[in-house]
């Protein structure tokens, strides 16, 4: 459920929901009003119970729909307003695509993890500013190196959702050999990185690879959060089944992994599971957000590569732009079509064309097999390979009957069917199955129509 579509809900129960948030107002007319989303008394804040789907406080500026009064007056994060508000309505989400979780995770213990300092002019080195670093509260942090079996100094990426910590994820600041180490702590609840800085009431978000990425974001101004595990697919994006309620807040969301194969799986995947309806695949000038910034990047230009992001339509689905060439080539170049009709004046209007299905339908005993049988020969005629499956006559008969419509003569000389079924046979290719025949049980009579075919 959406949140649009849960907001509607509860406007439905706009008087439960209002006493039950704001106990402590009253109603006047057609408002709940109350001193603000603290519940004190007074009249600042009003929210309509009929008509209009809004409320309003008058003293702060904030408005919006229920589950905006929702998150401001518990102080809690959207999706967390939105499965207290399912609760209150009596409303559950169906997860039989989902395991029972049954796994009991450990809480990380955060061995060698320190106060926040070297980690600074790291950071700075990516373009992360100090004000960035101690909003998703980054720290020192140490991992052991067994090649060279000591220590190397490192950064902590603490996972935090609704102010508890899941994970610690360490990544070595010095690079023996040119070699990252990473670190995770075992056992752990697969989660995403930045919930600590994500506005409780932000309905966008960037999904990106990487916590450095996803604090870049976070810099351009944009809501972010980071896989857990990187790019690739199966159980590199475990983390879905635990966080995927957690995104039921989120009406768009934008896919910006690395770009390369990888980057790429990932995000087909993600976007099969989460709904391909509400997530685009940003398309960066550089491997990813935080190259863009080392490059100068500004904000306009990043906004403007993400108002670009494309949708997971299906490779056929185009725009008219995309068809220019095509309809230019429709004026110029006739469509002459596959071959002609056996009657001229058949030929004046109509044509049969490559892509095009043609139907030939009649009551019984009308002549529609004769009619197609005249039709597939003169495909023939003009070279055209034509297949049939005649699901009423069997093949011999079938046969039979072309042979008549070839040679014009109702009964011809053995000799004459051996030259007609010798001019067929690399002509005609026939589905040798009827409605007597093993194993075909058929709804209906269906013929295929010539069509030019690959053999």
């Amino acid at each position: 459920m959406t949140p649009t579509e849960l907001s509607e809900k509860l406007w439905d129960s706009v008087d439960r929901v209002a006493k039950y948030l704001l106990p402590n107002g009253k109603k006047e007319g057609n408002e709940w009003c109350v001193g603000s989303v603290g519940g004190e008394a007074g009249r600042s804040l009003k929210v309509n119970l009929a008509g209009d789907k809004k409320w309003a406080d008058f003293a702060s500026g904030d408005g919006g729909d229920l589950l905006d009064l929702w998150v401001l007056v518990r102080n809690c994060q959207l999706h967390d307003a939105m499965r207290e508000a399912k609760e209150f309505l009596g409303l559950k989400d169906d997860d039989r695509h989902f395991e029972a979780k049954k796994k009991t995770f450990s809480r990380p213990k955060k061995q060698g993890v320190k106060k926040a300092e070297q980690c600074y002019a790291y950071l700075e080195s990516c373009g992360i500013t100090r004000e960035t670093a101690d909003k998703f509260r980054i720290s020192d942090a140490v991992v052991w190196f067994g090649d060279e079996k000591r220590e190397l100094p490192a950064i902590a990426f603490p996972y935090l959702r609704n102010g508890e910590l899941l994970q610690v994820k360490r990544i070595s600041t010095e690079r023996p050999n040119d070699k990252k180490i990473i670190m995770a702590e075992a056992d752990c609840e697969p989660c995403l990185f930045g919930w600590q800085a994500m506005p409780n009431n932000m309905r966008i978000v960037v999904l990106c690879e990487g916590e450095i990425n996803c604090m870049t974001y976070h810099q351009y101004g944009l809501p972010a959060l980071s896989v857990p595990f990187g790019g690739g697919k199966g159980a590199k994006q475990q983390w879905i089944e635990y966080e995927y309620h957690n995104l039921d807040r989120f009406d768009e969301i934008w896919l910006s992994l690395d770009n390369d194969d990888v980057g790429l799986e990932a995000a087909k995947e993600i976007a099969r599971r989460l709904g391909e309806h509400r997530c685009r695949l940003v398309e960066l000038p550089h491997k990813d957000i935080n190259e863009c910034l080392q490059a100068g990047l500004t904000s306009d230009e990043v906004i403007d590569v993400m108002e670009k992001a494309k949708y997971f339509d299906p490779d056929e689905l185009c725009s008219a732009g995309d068809l220019l060439q095509e309809t230019i080539d429709a004026f110029a170049h006739r469509d002459v079509g596959l071959f002609s009709g056996p009657w001229d004046s058949l030929n004046h209007n109509f044509r049969f064309r490559s892509s095009e299905l043609t139907l030939v339908n009649d009551v019984n005993g009308h002549g529609k097999t004769e009619l197609v049988g005249h039709i597939a020969v003169e495909a023939m005629n003009q070279g055209i390979k034509t297949c049939i499956a005649s699901l009423e006559l069997k093949p011999g008969k079938m046969l039979a009957r072309l042979t008549r419509q070839i040679i014009c003569t109702a009964t011809p000389e053995r000799q004459e069917t051996i030259q007609s079924n010798e001019w067929l046979s690399d002509r005609l290719w026939v589905f040798k199955l009827n409605r007597n025949g093993k194993g075909w049980t058929p709804a209906g009579d269906f013929r295929l129509c010539p069509a030019s075919i690959r053999h």
